[in-house]
């Protein structure tokens, strides 16, 4: 069993996968995929519902597909484009998504336990997050122009551009923002209980106060 370790107190599960692959099937329709491999293929526009476990998806073509639901357990992705797809009632459980190509991602998570997401470009995604088991984790990811919802208690965003984010969160305590570029975010009022650090409440305040609608003179 192998950990992303942060701090002391914090660590996130990584995938555990058989190092005997087969090489992987269709991904449409019905799925039932075990101890999987995936390189370089394309399912573009694919569309389906059912389960990947111990599998490994590298520079796979995942653009507008359609997925739901989907349960991902001991999963990964690198380099892998899921571009204008839409994925709903997302179960993931230690899941990886690295180096991946997400503009437009729409992703409705059910319920995150262990989720990584880092490298990657989130522009005009929305992510909503339904509820979240252990860490969910973006670092070094760009995310503009898109909207990241629900449960953020569990998540941190460990040195990514959120510059053009829209929060909506329903509950944030114990997210973990201090890293990360947040001038120009909005929805931040929304984010009680997250960290930040005392700079950033510096740049971020003409936006907070305007949330709150504040005049400040």
């Amino acid at each position: 069993m192998e950990f992303r370790k942060y701090d002391e107190r914090r660590s996130l599960r990584r995938p555990t996968i058989d190092e005997d692959l087969t090489e992987g099937g269709e991904l449409s329709g019905e799925l039932d995929v075990s101890g999987a491999r995936y390189e370089g293929v394309s399912f573009t526009g694919a569309e389906g519902d059912g389960d990947l476990d111990r599998t490994v998806l590298s520079r796979v073509d995942l653009a507008e597909t359609r997925y739901t639901p989907l349960t991902l357990t001991d999963v990964s992705f690198t380099g892998v484009d899921v571009s204008n797809a839409q994925w709903s009632n997302l179960v993931a459980r230690r899941t990886e998504l690295v180096s991946c190509r997400a503009t437009g991602w729409g992703v409705w998570i059910a319920l995150a336990a262990d989720l990584y997401v880092g490298d990657t470009r989130l522009d005009y995604a929305h992510l909503h997050i339904e509820r979240t088991k252990g860490l969910v984790v973006f670092e070094r990811c760009t995310v503009d122009q898109a909207r990241i919802s629900g449960d953020l208690s569990r998540v941190l965003f460990l040195d990514c551009d959120l510059a053009g984010v829209e929060f909506q969160a329903a509950t944030a305590r114990g997210c973990d923002l201090r890293t990360s570029q947040l001038t120009g975010a909005r929805g931040l009022a929304t984010l009680r209980g997250a960290r930040v650090t005392a700079s950033q409440t510096v740049t971020i305040a003409p936006q907070l106060a305007a949330e709150l609608g504040l005049t400040v003179e």
